[in-house]
């Protein structure tokens, strides 16, 4: 059996906290909510702990001492922006790691591929075995491909000859445009602002605003332009699968056509909230 992940275990203490296995939800839907801004797990842990404690000491559901899960996951959010603890994941996929997310996503796109033959009465060898091809063309694919993307666009380290203020730079840089999915004028500029500040106090930017990665937890990530690039991922991959349907209608091609379409769709939502959040 699998070791539980210190997420999945508190989320358990949830369920057992006040014997309300609601509350369980309550917390899952509140840790999904952060991942998928690419939160660092531990700092959603650490969130969770701490609602999990006033829960405890009071036995009320989360749900009354916090709102709903997505207002505890957006206050959690803004407060760790505003406070300079947020901490993002760097994104970057292990092959190991690839692979072995290829193989659930092409396991659950087979499930629901064997659904609907299932349903129609085609489950047969022939369709079984296409159906297998198919899924892990898309699940390792995806998966594979968003693993080489990260590495290709992953720069270097910085060499032993670089000056230690042009190396912090190099490192924010890296961590808002990859991370934070900022612009190259937005990175330039906090980054020039950053060294005007130090040049005024006579101290370098390490010393004036620690290290780049504690620098970078006072901004907030660019979560409508990197919801953008997300609406055009799946758009093309939408277009790709429809193509499919130009020389006859058939269930896999029109089923991946429908999925990737509501996922750019809903993405393209995501961009329009974030903006006018952002505002």
């Amino acid at each position: 059996m699998a070791e539980a992940t210190p997420l999945s275990r508190t989320v358990d203490e949830f369920d057992r906290a006040r014997g309300d296995d609601m509350d369980g939800v309550w917390a899952f839907s509140a840790s999904w909510r952060l991942l998928m801004r690419d939160v660092d797990v531990t700092l959603v842990v650490d969130g969770l702990n701490e609602a999990l404690d006033v829960v405890r000491e009071t036995q009320e559901s989360p749900q009354d001492l916090f709102g709903d899960a997505r207002q505890h996951a957006d206050t959690l959010y803004d407060r760790w922006v505003e406070e300079g603890r947020l901490v993002l994941d760097d994104g970057f996929t292990t092959w190991r790691d690839a692979v072995v997310t290829g193989l659930v996503l092409a396991a659950l796109v087979a499930g629901i591929f064997a659904v609907l033959l299932l349903v129609r009465g085609e489950l047969g060898t022939a369709a079984v075995a296409r159906v297998a091809g198919i899924s892990l063309a898309l699940g390792l694919g995806a998966a594979v491909g968003q693993a080489a993307w990260s590495r290709r666009h992953r720069r270097p380290a910085p060499g032993p000859g670089v000056p230690d203020d042009a190396r912090w730079s190099m490192e924010l840089t890296e961590i808002l445009r990859s991370r934070h999915a900022m612009s190259g004028p937005r990175v330039r500029d906090i980054v020039a602002e950053a060294h005007a500040h130090a040049a005024q106090s006579g101290r370098s930017v390490q010393d004036e605003f620690g290290t780049p990665e504690q620098y970078a937890a006072h901004f907030a990530p660019d979560l409508a332009r990197r919801s953008r690039w997300k609406v055009l991922a799946f758009a093309a991959l939408a277009l790709c699968a429809g193509i499919q349907l130009a020389d006859g209608f058939r269930w896999p091609a029109a089923l991946m056509t429908a999925t990737f379409a509501w996922w750019a769709l809903s993405e393209h939502r995501n961009a329009r909230r974030f903006r006018a959040t952002a505002h």
